[in-house]
């Protein structure tokens, strides 16, 4: 994947948290992105931490979580390794899907259904996206969610 894609893709994240549909939440396979703008978010600046389709920032020091479907961003501030947990919980048998795009490659694509050690190369400023596509709530007991561990992050 470019990093032309990786901006596309959370473009469409972006556009899931603004309430514009584009997946159902039960269908498996790839998803389909367009651009929909100018309102894409950059790296024009490096920070530590997530942030969200608000700019609301989250430390990469505590968890996060994604309890609809949404995305974070990462800026990171200089080259160096991102270690983080993905952990996902089920409903109506179908477990939380996460994409994880770093540097415009896919890292990961696919349903978490343990935990899942991510260990990304990052370069300064390059995107990294966190998405979660498939939130659905029936009941206390059926609620798909995705959390996102403390980052560790090391420099060479």
């Amino acid at each position: 994947m470019r990093v032309a894609d990786a901006v596309l893709v959370l473009t469409a994240a972006v556009a899931i948290i603004a309430g514009r549909p584009a997946w159902d939440g039960q269908a498996s396979g790839s998803i389909t992105v367009s651009p929909i703008g100018a309102d894409a978010p950059t790296c024009a600046e490096s920070f530590v931490g997530w942030r969200d389709a608000t700019g609301t920032e989250r430390p990469w020091t505590e968890p996060a979580s994604l309890r609809s479907n949404g995305a974070l961003l990462a800026c990171p501030p200089r080259d160096g390794t991102m270690r983080f947990d993905l952990m996902g919980s089920a409903a109506l048998g179908r477990h939380a899907h996460a994409l994880v795009v770093a540097g415009g490659t896919t890292a990961f694509d696919g349903e978490v259904v343990n935990r899942s050690r991510m260990t990304l190369e990052v370069s300064e400023r390059t995107p990294v996206l966190i998405a979660f596509v498939n939130d659905l709530y029936r009941s206390p007991e059926e609620d798909r969610d995705l959390w996102i561990g403390p980052v560790d992050f090391t420099t060479p």
